[in-house]
Protein backbone atom coordinates (compact mmCIF):
# COMPACT_ATOMS: atom_id res chain seq x y z
CA UNK A 1 0.00 0.00 0.00
CA UNK A 2 1.03 3.70 -0.71
CA UNK A 3 0.40 6.58 0.62
CA UNK A 4 -1.20 7.12 4.32
CA UNK A 5 -3.61 4.80 5.10
CA UNK A 6 -7.12 5.70 7.43
CA UNK A 7 -7.66 2.84 9.76
CA UNK A 8 -11.32 1.65 11.26
CA UNK A 9 -10.32 -0.55 14.69
CA UNK A 10 -13.13 -3.07 14.93
CA UNK A 11 -14.77 -5.06 17.68
CA UNK A 12 -17.08 -7.58 17.17
CA UNK A 13 -18.75 -8.52 19.94
CA UNK A 14 -21.66 -5.96 20.73
CA UNK A 15 -20.89 -3.99 17.49
CA UNK A 16 -21.48 -6.49 14.86
CA UNK A 17 -22.93 -8.89 16.80
CA UNK A 18 -25.32 -7.42 19.80
CA UNK A 19 -27.73 -8.21 22.57
CA UNK A 20 -30.89 -7.69 20.03
CA UNK A 21 -29.41 -10.57 17.91
CA UNK A 22 -28.69 -12.62 20.52
CA UNK A 23 -31.82 -13.00 21.77
CA UNK A 24 -33.87 -13.08 19.03
CA UNK A 25 -31.24 -15.90 17.63
CA UNK A 26 -32.20 -17.45 21.14
CA UNK A 27 -36.23 -17.15 20.50
CA UNK A 28 -35.56 -18.68 16.79
CA UNK A 29 -33.64 -21.46 17.69
CA UNK A 30 -33.31 -21.88 21.67
CA UNK A 31 -29.32 -22.26 21.44
CA UNK A 32 -27.18 -19.63 23.17
CA UNK A 33 -24.31 -19.04 20.65
CA UNK A 34 -25.90 -16.10 19.49
CA UNK A 35 -23.35 -13.89 19.74
CA UNK A 36 -22.00 -15.93 16.01
CA UNK A 37 -24.61 -14.08 14.64
CA UNK A 38 -24.26 -10.54 12.86
CA UNK A 39 -26.91 -7.18 13.13
CA UNK A 40 -27.37 -6.80 9.23
CA UNK A 41 -27.94 -3.57 9.94
CA UNK A 42 -24.77 -3.28 11.33
CA UNK A 43 -23.22 -4.62 8.51
CA UNK A 44 -25.05 -1.52 6.31
CA UNK A 45 -23.19 0.94 8.13
CA UNK A 46 -19.53 -0.84 7.93
CA UNK A 47 -20.53 -0.48 4.04
CA UNK A 48 -21.45 2.80 4.30
CA UNK A 49 -18.38 3.67 6.08
CA UNK A 50 -16.14 1.60 3.76
CA UNK A 51 -17.91 3.57 0.65
CA UNK A 52 -17.27 7.02 1.99
CA UNK A 53 -13.89 7.00 2.95
CA UNK A 54 -10.80 5.01 1.82
CA UNK A 55 -10.17 3.36 4.88
CA UNK A 56 -9.05 -0.58 6.13
CA UNK A 57 -9.72 -2.90 8.91
CA UNK A 58 -7.82 -4.08 11.55
CA UNK A 59 -10.23 -6.25 13.92
CA UNK A 60 -9.54 -5.57 18.01
CA UNK A 61 -11.70 -7.45 19.26
CA UNK A 62 -11.19 -10.45 21.57
CA UNK A 63 -12.44 -12.97 18.48
CA UNK A 64 -8.57 -12.22 17.10
CA UNK A 65 -7.30 -13.97 20.04
CA UNK A 66 -9.34 -17.77 18.72
CA UNK A 67 -10.46 -16.31 14.82
CA UNK A 68 -8.29 -15.87 11.90
CA UNK A 69 -8.49 -13.02 10.34
CA UNK A 70 -10.07 -15.31 6.81
CA UNK A 71 -12.56 -17.00 9.54
CA UNK A 72 -13.50 -13.10 10.14
CA UNK A 73 -13.67 -12.13 6.79
CA UNK A 74 -15.51 -15.16 5.82
CA UNK A 75 -18.32 -13.96 8.68
CA UNK A 76 -18.76 -10.62 7.60
CA UNK A 77 -19.27 -11.88 3.68
CA UNK A 78 -21.88 -14.58 5.30
CA UNK A 79 -23.87 -11.04 6.54
CA UNK A 80 -23.71 -9.07 3.30
CA UNK A 81 -20.40 -7.67 3.15
CA UNK A 82 -18.81 -7.44 -0.38
CA UNK A 83 -15.65 -9.17 -2.18
CA UNK A 84 -14.70 -5.65 -2.49
CA UNK A 85 -14.97 -4.76 1.32
CA UNK A 86 -13.43 -7.89 2.51
CA UNK A 87 -10.13 -7.08 1.01
CA UNK A 88 -9.93 -4.12 3.01
CA UNK A 89 -9.33 -6.32 6.19
CA UNK A 90 -5.45 -6.06 6.54
CA UNK A 91 -4.76 -6.86 10.15
CA UNK A 92 -5.63 -7.96 13.91
CA UNK A 93 -4.13 -6.42 17.04
CA UNK A 94 -3.84 -8.68 19.49
CA UNK A 95 -0.59 -7.89 21.46
CA UNK A 96 -2.28 -6.69 24.95
CA UNK A 97 -5.62 -8.91 26.04
CA UNK A 98 -5.79 -6.61 28.91
CA UNK A 99 -6.41 -2.73 27.65
CA UNK A 100 -7.58 -2.31 24.31
CA UNK A 101 -6.28 1.12 24.12
CA UNK A 102 -2.16 -0.54 24.64
CA UNK A 103 -3.53 -3.19 21.49
CA UNK A 104 -4.22 -0.31 19.35
CA UNK A 105 -1.37 1.82 20.55
CA UNK A 106 1.21 -1.25 20.28
CA UNK A 107 -0.59 -1.82 16.78
CA UNK A 108 -0.01 1.56 15.24
CA UNK A 109 3.66 1.68 16.93
CA UNK A 110 4.53 -1.27 14.37
CA UNK A 111 2.73 0.32 11.22
CA UNK A 112 4.38 3.56 9.93
CA UNK A 113 2.00 6.13 7.52
CA UNK A 114 -1.47 6.18 9.42
CA UNK A 115 -3.12 9.54 8.67
CA UNK A 116 -6.60 8.79 10.66
CA UNK A 117 -7.93 6.13 12.51
CA UNK A 118 -11.39 4.93 14.08
CA UNK A 119 -12.27 3.02 16.86
CA UNK A 120 -15.76 1.32 16.60
CA UNK A 121 -16.48 -0.48 19.74
CA UNK A 122 -19.19 -1.01 22.93
CA UNK A 123 -16.31 -0.54 25.55
CA UNK A 124 -14.69 2.89 26.52
CA UNK A 125 -11.28 0.96 27.51
CA UNK A 126 -9.83 2.90 24.37
CA UNK A 127 -7.45 5.73 26.03
CA UNK A 128 -5.71 7.35 24.98
CA UNK A 129 -7.24 7.07 21.61
CA UNK A 130 -11.31 8.09 23.46
CA UNK A 131 -11.22 11.28 20.64
CA UNK A 132 -11.32 8.53 18.18
CA UNK A 133 -14.19 6.51 19.61
CA UNK A 134 -17.37 6.02 18.00
CA UNK A 135 -19.14 4.16 21.06
CA UNK A 136 -21.54 2.20 19.91
CA UNK A 137 -24.78 0.62 21.99
CA UNK A 138 -23.72 -3.19 22.54
CA UNK A 139 -27.82 -3.67 22.69
CA UNK A 140 -28.53 -2.76 19.03
CA UNK A 141 -24.92 -2.58 17.55
CA UNK A 142 -23.48 -0.04 14.55
CA UNK A 143 -25.70 2.03 13.35
CA UNK A 144 -26.08 4.83 10.89
CA UNK A 145 -25.72 7.13 12.90
CA UNK A 146 -22.40 5.52 14.36
CA UNK A 147 -21.34 4.90 10.88
CA UNK A 148 -21.64 8.79 9.62
CA UNK A 149 -19.81 10.52 12.64
CA UNK A 150 -17.06 7.47 11.41
CA UNK A 151 -17.20 8.92 8.24
CA UNK A 152 -16.66 12.33 9.56
CA UNK A 153 -13.64 11.55 11.62
CA UNK A 154 -12.10 9.89 8.50
CA UNK A 155 -12.40 12.33 6.30
CA UNK A 156 -10.74 15.33 8.93
CA UNK A 157 -14.03 16.52 9.80
CA UNK A 158 -15.66 17.73 13.24
CA UNK A 159 -16.57 15.05 16.31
Amino acid sequence: MHGNMNIIFIDIDGVFSCTETVAEYYERTGKTDGWQVFRKGAIKSLTYILDNTNAMIVVHSTWAYTKSLGYIQDKFMEYGLSREHYERFIDVAVSDRSHRGNRIQNWLNEHERIERIVILDDSLDVEPYGDFLVFVNGDVGLTQKDAERAVQILNGGLM
